[in-house]
Formats: structure tokens, C-alpha cells, sequence
């Protein structure tokens, strides 16, 4: 498993531990992933399902495409050996219909399917459904999505496995004399999390802070439970990053490791920590269980190619290299164009695209994008 950065435009750096497997395959598979995969089908859009061809192709295996009524003319539907067409514009209607989804997977005769990342990706119903219908899904185990999805199971089940975790309280004791007590416990400051976060600094101000969460929460969801974390003050989120030491890399790649084997994970996914940045103690944040949006800038920086490395463990093959094998050189930025509207809070800014044009792919430089150049097609 690589755990990468969430640092869009920034230097970017990858781990290179000896003792942290690139990607975790030391379990045993599901019986259904033990065959060899020759077509596939992407449920998803855009770049990463014109990436996840790309890859796909390299290695001979046909794909297959589904589109919603707003998608018939893109680029990924161009790119594929067959295209199927799943319902109107709305994702609810359309990529977010599973039973759609794996009704084109068996009429075009696909052994797995690849979720990408957003839509059904962490969906651990769909990972099942694909399961019983003897359909690889190209993600971990129904099991390990569920257990990284809950926050609490998630923080329990690292704890157990010694990968460090925020100290806090998630009891069903919710009397204010046992939140206060545990409060003491943790430490101050504590963040009381609920709708909407509050911070206690000192005791004194618990009561309030408690107080104002329990009736915000009670108003949202009638439910005035809360859970106690102790407040990190100048926290760094690091999944691996510029920065660090070598020591402490390989720390971080350790834990994550450890979090992998604890939830039985196989395959591409990311492990995030968040880091105090006096006292370099770092604590699990979550899990990603996933291909991460920002996988170009790894093996940009290594020389890899993780999604053919997904679709090769999912057929049950080994790695095709071991971690000292990885050699990391020098660094990458990965610069995501979005379109938002600054003047409206830059929220998303839906339209028709116009005009496009990118840069030369080269040596150096990497498109990834699921529309047309208006000069040529990627």
C-alpha cells in the first residue's frame, strides 16, 4: 500500500519503506478473484474511467463502458470496446444504480468490474452484490470497506492492532458527569463532536462547549449522543509528505501496515494520519479504501502503474514488484482544474465545455482528463 499526499499543486513525495508492501496481497482472495480477467467494465466517468482503459488495454483486456444520457458523447465512451447505455443525467439514476451496473457486467460478459474512485468505490453493498453475482470487484473485501466507513469500529479496530489513534471516548455512557469525567481523562483541550464541532481548551469551559454541541445534534438527527477526542493544536494531516524523516516515514509506513493486516485489506488503498506539528506524534485518521485521486503523482514518482497492478491482483497474481524493489525519484505536483464559481463561495459550476486545451504529454508531464482537447483527443 503507498500512502500518498493530499497536497494538490505541491511538492509530492511517496514512501519508500522496506517494510511496507506497495500494496497489501499477503491474504488470502476471495474465490471468485482467482481467475483471469480479459474484460472488465469501468462504473465510472470521466478521466479516471479513461485512466483505469489506458491500463487496461496495456494488459489485452477488453473494456467495457456505461454512460448516462449526459455522458453518450464523452470521451471514455469513445475509448471503449462496447458502451452501454444505464439511465438519464441524475447519478442517482444512472452510476449509483448497482443492480444497472451489474445487469450490463453479465449481458456483455465482464469477469470483474472496476469502481474507480467516488460513486459506488466504497460501496459496501455493491462489493457484495459484485461478490454473489461471481463478479471481481476491484476494491478490498466488502468487509474491510464497512469496518473503514464506521468511524468508531475504524479507531477500535486500530487501537487493537497498536496503530496509534486520537485518545477519546465513544461510550454509551452520554451522562454529562461520565463525558466530563473522561474529558479529564483525555486531557484538555478536547473537541466534543457531534453536527458541528466544539472545542473545550479548559474544563471550565466543557459544560458549555457540551451543552451547545448536544442541542445542535439534537435539532439535526434527534440525537444528542456525542464521542470526546482529544484537540490536537496544530495539527499536519500526513498521509507521507515532504518533510518528515526517515524515521518517522517509516513509522507512519509501518502503522499503515498494520492497519491493512488489521481489516484483512487487499489491494490499492490509502491510510491517513494526522500529525502534531510540535511534538511529531501522529494519530490514524482514516482509511481510504480505494484508488486515490492523486495515484499519478506516485507512480509518476516511482515508475509504477497501480491500476494495472489492481486489475493483476484481483486476476490473483503476485506483485509485480516487491518494496525494495520501489525506487523513488525526485518529486511530482498534480494540479486538478475544477469548474467552480469564485464568486459564488466556489461551489461547482455545472456548463458546457467550451474550450479545452492542455499541454504536450511528455516525459514529464501527465494529462489525465475524460473530455476532448480542442485540438486533438488525449
Amino acid at each position: 500500500m503507498i500512502s500518498f499526499v493530499k497536497m494538490y499543486g505541491r511538492i509530492s513525495q511517496v514512501l519508500r519503506n522496506p517494510t511496507q508492501p506497495l500494496l497489501y496481497h499477503n491474504l488470502p482472495r476471495w474465490k471468485s478473484t482467482l481467475r483471469k480477467i480479459d474484460k472488465l467494465l469501468i462504473a465510472n466517468r470521466g478521466e479516471i474511467a479513461c485512466r483505469v482503459m489506458r491500463s487496461a488495454r496495456k494488459l489485452g483486456v477488453r473494456t467495457v463502458a456505461v454512460y448516462s444520457d449526459a455522458d453518450e458523447n464523452s470521451l471514455h465512451v469513445a475509448m471503449a470496446d462496447e458502451a452501454y447505455r444505464i439511465g438519464p443525467a441524475a447519478a442517482s439514476q444512472s452510476y449509483l444504480r448497482g443492480e444497472k451496473l451489474l445487469e450490463v457486467a453479465e449481458r456483455a460478459n465482464c469477469q470483474a468490474i472496476h469502481p474507480g474512485y467516488g460513486f459506488l468505490s466504497e460501496n459496501v453493498e455493491f462489493a457484495e452484490s459484485c461478490h454473489k453475482s461471481n463478479i471481481v470487484f476491484i476494491g478490498p473485501p466488502a468487509t474491510a470497506i464497512r469496518d473503514m466507513g464506521i468511524k468508531s469500529t475504524s479507531k477500535k479496530i486500530m487501537d487493537k492492532a497498536g496503530v496509534p489513534i486520537i485518545s477519546g471516548y465513544h461510550g454509551e455512557d452520554q451522562t454529562n458527569e461520565r463525558l466530563r469525567s473522561e474529558a479529564k481523562r483525555i486531557g484538555f483541550p478536547v473537541m466534543i463532536k457531534a453536527v458541528r464541532m466544539r472545542i473545550a481548551h479548559t474544563e471550565e469551559e466543557f459544560d458549555g462547549a457540551l451543552e451547545s454541541a448536544r442541542t445542535e445534534s439534537l435539532k439535526a438527527f434527534s440525537d444528542s449522543v456525542v464521542l470526546l477526542e482529544k484537540f490536537v493544536g496544530e495539527p499536519r494531516h500526513v498521509e507521507v509528505q515532504p518533510g518528515l524523516s526517515t524515521e518517522l516515514r517509516q513509522e507512519l509506513g509501518a502503522a499503515a501496515v498494520r492497519a491493512a493486516k488489521a481489516v484483512g485489506y487487499v489491494g490499492a488503498g490509502t491510510v491517513e494520519f494526522i500529525l502534531d506539528k510540535n511534538t511529531h506524534s501522529f494519530h490514524f485518521m482514516e482509511m481510504n479504501t480505494r484508488l486515490q485521486v492523486e495515484h499519478p503523482i506516485t507512480e509518476m514518482i516511482t515508475g509504477t502503474d497501480l491500476v494495472e497492478w489492481q486489475i493483476k491482483i484481483a486476476s490473483g497474481e503476485k506483485l509485480p514488484l516487491t518494496q525494495e524493489q520501489i525506487q523513488s525519484r525526485g518529486h511530482a505536483f498534480e494540479a486538478r482544474i475544477y469548474a467552480e464559481d469564485p464568486r459564488g463561495g466556489f461551489l461547482p459550476g455545472a456548463g458546457p465545455l467550451l474550450h479545452l486545451v492542455t499541454p504536450d504529454v511528455s516525459e514529464d508531464t501527465r494529462i489525465e482528463t475524460g473530455w476532448e482537447n480542442s485540438n486533438k483527443i488525449i
